[in-house]
């Protein structure tokens, strides 16, 4: 009898002692998660959160979870979906997904997190490794909302999943900051190219307008000559399209860039639409320019309006090189610009290459050609800015921009570009 007694102590004391470690053990657990700066939540199998700890209540609403609740409510529009095709990933298929979501606030501004979610197995109630207390006995009288992937996933095996999110607000309003600054420095130094075009496009449109004028007053001193008055009556309408093209490509090139998207262009298009706005400045300085840009090459994708400011700055560059050690006429002040179409790992890529016969650049100042504000130029004749611009401007649109230069040889400058597969 002492001997039972004193089994029945024992075991009495060791359930104690494992109900206390368990009681610790919980204590522990609720600590780091209600703690957590990260939000934490336990997702049911209908898609539903059935625990968020104190820094999710924070965001999502304030109090506590009463029941399961849904996420999409405090998503934006654009998130919901891939949020509800990661949660059934997660439940149906058990495969770890993660994923940047955008809360929106009442009050303040919209917060982003990166969540990840990761599957939890449940298993039938009572098997070892298995979670009792699944919904699958009281389906039946459940009447919570379902989520929208339920239908398939109750044909599953029972699967919960946990989640935990990373505020990146922080980050995203970096990202979105730089964004805007570059856009800034790109239209600062595009104002810079056209402050350097004013004078050559003027005198472009100076010379059809006069041309305009004078077929007009011709009209008005023959106006009963029909076949006369059609013949210069065509001839201002060429001069007049001649102007108009100008002004377009030159209000193409100025116009803001925030809602310019990617199309795909052709490189020919883009080049003549850029030299059409420097061809007067060059005649002036009497810079030859050979162009071989072939008209079957493939399309790029790209924001048009930036390549032009490429092409831009280059050609620019390459007759400042050129007026800065040839005097107003030389057989030797020439500017090439070629395209040809390479191959990288399978794909194809266009090379548009900028040539000129000027002065070269001196191997200290190569490692430094794109740096911002760097220039060699006189505080007078530019900003430094042409040069890191472009090579920004290639870089978002996955390409590149390389030079290649000897002392007393001049310089090649290439831009690579991903060119649209067929």
């Amino acid at each position: 009898m002492l001997e039972l007694i004193v089994g029945q102590a024992a075991s009495a004391l060791e359930h104690a002692r494992v109900h206390d470690a368990l009681r610790v053990g919980e204590a522990r657990w609720r600590s780091l998660v209600e703690g957590a700066p990260d939000i934490i939540a336990l997702i049911d199998e209908h898609g539903l959160l059935e625990f968020v700890n104190r820094s999710g209540l924070r965001l999502i609403g304030d109090g506590e979870v009463r029941g399961a609740m849904a996420l999409e409510p405090v998503l934006t529009p654009a998130c919901v979906p891939r949020w509800r095709e990661a949660v059934a990933a997660v439940l149906r298929e058990g495969r770890a997904q993660e994923l940047e979501l955008e809360f929106t606030r009442e009050v303040g501004e919209a917060r982003w997190y990166v969540a990840r979610l990761a599957p939890i197995e449940l298993g039938e109630p009572g098997e070892p490794g298995g979670l009792t207390g699944s919904s699958t006995a009281s389906e039946a009288t459940d009447d919570r909302p379902r989520h929208p992937a339920d239908v398939q996933l109750r044909a599953a095996s029972p699967r919960k999943a946990v989640l935990v999110a990373t505020d990146v607000s922080a980050r995203k309003r970096a990202e979105a900051d730089k964004q805007r600054l570059e856009a800034q420095l790109r239209q600062q130094q595009r104002l810079e190219s056209l402050g350097t075009l004013a004078s050559g496009v003027a005198h472009e449109i100076n010379n059809p307008i006069q041309g305009i004028m004078n077929y007009a007053e011709l009209i008005t001193a023959r106006a009963r000559d029909s076949e006369l008055v059609d013949e210069f009556a065509g001839e201002i309408i060429r001069e007049s399209d001649r102007v108009a093209v100008i002004v377009r490509n030159l209000l193409a090139f100025s116009r803001q860039e925030a809602e310019q998207p990617f199309v795909e262009a052709r490189l020919v298009e883009l080049v003549e639409d850029t030299l059409s706005l420097v061809h007067a400045i060059l005649r002036k300085d009497q810079i030859e320019l050979l162009v071989d840009v072939p008209p079957q090459l493939p399309p790029v994708r790209c924001r048009a309006q930036q390549i032009q400011q490429i092409i831009m700055n280059l050609v620019t560059n390459a007759r400042d090189a050129l007026n800065s050690i040839y005097g107003q006429y030389d057989e030797r002040k020439v500017i090439e610009l070629r395209a040809q179409q390479l191959e990288r790992d399978g794909r194809p890529w266009l090379r548009l290459t900028v040539a000129d016969r000027g002065p070269g650049i001196a191997p200290e100042v190569l490692p430094r050609i794109f740096d911002p504000f760097y220039t060699t130029k006189g505080r007078d004749q530019g900003t430094g800015l042409g040069l890191a611009v472009s090579h920004g401007i290639a870089r978002d649109h996955g390409g590149e921009l390389s030079v290649d230069s000897e002392l007393g040889r001049g310089a090649r400058f290439f831009v690579d570009l991903p060119a649209v597969g067929r």
